[in-house]
């Protein structure tokens, strides 16, 4: 299914409220108030886009901080932290230049 972005929701409920307010108001106030309606929609998926942008990259940078405070062994691939000196599982002595 296609995503619609909400400017298009925008639009589309600007163009359905002036319509039917040019036609007829009184006629048609319930398209008028279905166009506002597409209005408020899009103005609140924007927001709400953004809000989800935020917190996704909070979320991708918290990861990005995660993965950098971690190293492989180059003997046996056991991950282990930045402040350790040996392997946990082999023994092998970890230098600094065994980053990811």
């Amino acid at each position: 299914m296609v995503k619609i972005h909400g400017i298009i929701y925008i639009l589309i409920g600007i163009f359905i409220s002036i319509a039917s307010y040019f036609v007829n108001v009184n006629d048609l106030y319930i398209f008028f108030y279905a166009g506002m309606f597409f209005v408020a929609y899009g103005i609140a998926k924007i927001v709400l886009n953004f809000i989800m942008g935020q917190k996704e990259q909070q979320k991708q940078q918290q990861i990005q901080k995660t993965h950098q405070s971690y190293r492989k062994c180059h003997r046996c691939g056991n991950i282990a932290r930045l402040t350790d000196r040996f392997c946990a599982r082999c023994g092998t002595k970890m230098y600094a230049s065994m980053l990811f």
